[in-house]
């Protein structure tokens, strides 16, 4: 295990000690002091700004397709097996992770947090590591088979910076996904 892994790891154990995972119902009030919060709208530049933008207007989707369509099923990953995926990939693709929060619009629908050194090795392995903790089982159409209503991942650099959020909605009929990036280097996914 190099430096940098057994650093990554060391770090996720202090983390994982004292991390507090809330589970968040999707509620207005509630919700903006958690997605401020979370999405580093408190970290300075206009990076901060959008990617809480971002993160709000992700939550706002959630909350409306549980109305629109509350018997849509996910079949979630365990909390413990997702903590579990999560510490793995820290650990080989040298991030820390900063927060989890599980939103529950109606199901699971994680907001994971992470920090990333070298912003360009993240977003490299960003497409594994999203693979891992956020999977979808075979079905032909990539708006069926996901494990989660709704997951966003943002990296924020070693100043809280967010320099990248990956984000889906899966629940009705308005279900997509995206991405934001500080910088158009730092798209994981091919965009247009």
């Amino acid at each position: 295990m190099g430096a940098g892994a057994v650093f990554a790891a060391m770090r996720w154990t202090a983390l994982f000690a004292v991390l507090a995972v809330v589970v968040v119902a999707a509620q207005a009030s509630s919700s903006s002091v958690a997605a401020a919060s979370a999405s580093g709208e408190f970290a300075a530049g206009s990076s901060g700004r959008v990617a809480a933008t971002v993160v709000r207007r992700w939550r706002a989707d959630l909350r409306s397709a549980a109305l629109v369509a509350p018997v849509d099923h996910f079949k979630n990953l365990s909390r413990s097996t997702l903590f579990d995926r999560l510490r793995i990939q820290a650990v080989r693709k040298n991030f820390a992770v900063v927060s989890v929060q599980l939103l529950r619009p109606r199901q699971l629908a994680p907001l994971v947090v992470v920090e990333a050194a070298d912003k360009h090795a993240f977003v490299a392995a960003t497409p594994a590591i999203l693979k891992t903790i956020d999977p979808k089982r075979s079905t032909g159409d990539d708006r069926t088979g996901w494990a989660y209503e709704g997951f966003l991942l943002e990296a924020v650099d070693s100043s809280g910076v967010p320099f990248l959020v990956v984000f889906n909605h899966w629940r009705g009929p308005h279900a997509g996904g995206g991405q934001w990036a500080s910088d158009p280097a730092l798209f994981p996914f091919v965009h247009g």
